[in-house]
């Protein structure tokens, strides 16, 4: 008689066990975006979070948006997989810098003249 309890306790345990399997953390990729000059919008140029298996990002804030100046901000993607009976949702947080000044990209391998104003400044 004493090994019914036994015998009970052990598919208790077993059932617990299968009905507690935890599901799988996706792995979320995404560096710092490099500094964006202020007037930019967000684009998937720095929105480019990326995951090991198949699902959704939603980004704070969005695609379009345009930051304030200065330093640190922080960018978020919140991940939901396609199979959510399978894998967890995730979050993942970068930094990313808006400085001021210009985004104009000088060629190299051009020769650039001067030109003056009215006040005979010469840039």
């Amino acid at each position: 008689m004493k090994i019914v309890p036994f015998i009970v306790a052990i598919i208790i345990l077993t059932v617990r066990c299968t009905e507690e399997d935890p599901k799988i953390d996706p792995v979320i990729t995404w560096e710092n975006p490099s500094d964006i000059a202020f007037g930019t919008l967000l684009s998937s140029t720095q929105l480019n979070a990326t995951a090991d298996v198949p699902g959704t990002f939603v980004y704070t804030p969005t695609l379009g948006t345009q930051l304030s100046e200065g330093v640190n901000q922080e960018l978020t993607a919140d991940f939901t997989p396609a199979d959510e009976s399978s894998f967890s949702a995730a979050t993942k947080t970068v930094i990313i810098n808006v400085t001021s000044g210009s985004s104009a990209l000088f060629n190299p391998a051009i020769t650039y003249g001067t030109v003056s104003d009215l006040d005979n400044n010469v840039y």
